[in-house]
């Protein structure tokens, strides 16, 4: 699982990469992100209280931060050292699984997500962004275990009760970039290991997307996805009709970045989608199920 570069001296400065992670736990949650844009070096790390929202922080940049992406899932690691950080993915697709050592002030973990290709399908799409330029996503819930300390606890991750969403990207985008996109996961009413993932973004076509629904990791696609994010609460759905969710946020992080030839206005937040989503067999109901829901333009 490859995205080549494009030949040529910008090849580079125009790939961004990165590899994130959202693993919720009943009491806690963990997001990263490693990330190279090609220019510029960045890694955060958040771990959410979900009773009292409170949070633990630590980001980093180039020059400070040095990271590096996976550019295949087989057998190959991903990380980030510096500012305090020491976060290493291993992907070893290979085996079945990825592994994850992280080490920061306040936050320790060895974590093993499950990634058993026969049981779970794994969301992979490759998507036009502009003339001759393509996004590679790579996205999928998989069951977590292991160990994680964060707010002076230990917390024993199981798979049968933790879930980790995998997001990978790699993509030449061009100059001008926006996307929203929401993603979260939760138990319904019998039990089953729900998730969803909604995009949209600058592709134009809007029946080219990756908007996806998991029940117990078999994958059904989803229609175009509709946000509504100028009123309080936020929503996130289906043109189709077939998804609807109403979203509360319990916070967020933001990035105002203006470095004149690059501008980032980033905002994720992080809460809890309630509504319904219509499955081939037909509607589930989720409650609070966590997630992120992100809004994000760039001039790169």
């Amino acid at each position: 699982m490859r995205l080549p570069g494009w030949p040529g001296t910008t090849s580079g400065l125009r790939l961004k990469r990165w590899q994130h992670f959202c693993i919720v736990h009943p009491e806690v949650v963990l997001t990263f992100a490693i990330v190279h844009t090609g220019y510029l070096q960045l890694a955060w790390v958040q771990a959410i209280d979900r009773a009292t929202g409170e949070t633990v922080e630590h980001e980093g940049r180039w020059p400070r931060m040095r990271t590096r992406v996976a550019r295949s899932l087989w057998n190959e690691h991903s990380h980030a050292s510096g500012s305090g950080i020491q976060l290493e993915v291993h992907n070893h697709l290979d085996a079945g699984h990825h592994d994850i050592a992280l080490d920061c002030e306040g936050l320790h973990a060895r974590l093993r997500c499950h990634h058993d290709s026969v049981r779970t399908d794994a969301l992979v799409v490759c998507l036009p962004v502009g003339r001759g330029r393509g996004a590679y996503s790579h996205k999928v819930p998989l069951p977590v275990s292991g160990e994680l300390r964060a707010f002076g606890r230990v917390f024993q991750l199981e798979a049968e009760h933790c879930t980790a969403i995998l997001d990978i990207h790699q993509a030449h985008y061009p100059r001008e970039t926006w996307w929203r996109w929401a993603t979260f996961v939760a138990r319904d009413d019998k039990g089953r290991r729900v998730a969803v993932n909604l995009t949209r973004n600058i592709v134009k076509d809007e029946a080219v997307h990756e908007n996806a629904l998991w029940i117990d990791g078999r994958l059904e696609l989803l229609g175009p996805s509709a946000f509504a994010i100028e009123d309080e609460p936020w929503r996130a759905g289906t043109t189709d009709e077939r998804t609807d969710f109403r979203f509360d946020p319990q916070g967020e992080r933001t990035e105002d970045l203006n470095l004149g030839v690059v501008v980032s206005r980033f905002r994720q937040r992080f809460g809890t989608f309630t509504g319904t989503v219509f499955g081939a067999e037909g509607a589930i109901e989720l409650r609070d199920a966590f997630g992120l829901f992100e809004d994000h333009r760039a001039t790169w």
